[in-house]
C-alpha cells in the first residue's frame, strides 16, 4: 500500500495538549507532518494561508481572542475537522455537525481520534 503523508494542524492554548497530540501522532504508525499552535490568532492566519495543504485540523474551543469555531470556519471543506474541548454546548455541536466536523470531550481518547483519521484517509 502506498504511504500517505497526512498534514495535521493542532491548536490549543495549552502547550501540554499540543505536545501530547504531537507525541501521539509521532507514534501513530502513519506518516504525518504535524504543525502545532498555542496562539490561536497565529493558527487562524496559518489556516487561512495554507488551508489547501491541511488534511486534519484538531482544535480546542475555548481559547483567548479566537475560538476553535472561528478556525474551523475558514478551513477547506476537504479537511477533516476535529474539535476537542471540555466545553461543547448544544449550539456548538450543532454548528460542528453543520460543517461536517467531529467533536470529542476532553480528555479525548487518542485512539478514537487516530481511528477517525485512519478511517478518513484509509490508512
Amino acid at each position: 500500500m502506498e504511504e500517505k503523508n497526512i498534514k495535521v494542524v493542532i491548536i490549543d492554548d495549552m502547550p501540554s495538549i499540543t505536545e501530547l497530540f504531537g507525541n501521539y501522532f509521532s507514534l501513530a504508525g502513519f506518516a504525518s507532518e504535524v504543525v502545532d499552535f498555542n496562539d490561536p490568532q497565529k493558527a487562524l492566519e496559518y489556516v487561512k494561508d495554507f488551508s489547501n495543504n491541511i488534511d486534519v485540523i484538531i482544535t480546542d474551543f475555548r481559547m483567548p481572542e479566537v475560538d476553535g469555531l472561528d478556525i474551523l470556519r475558514v478551513a477547506p471543506p476537504r479537511s477533516l475537522k476535529i474539535m476537542v474541548s471540555g466545553y461543547l454546548s448544544d449550539e456548538i455541536i450543532d454548528e460542528l455537525n453543520g460543517m461536517g466536523a467531529h467533536s470529542f470531550e476532553k480528555p479525548a481518547s487518542m485512539n478514537s481520534v487516530i481511528s477517525l483519521i485512519e478511517d478518513k484517509f484509509q490508512l
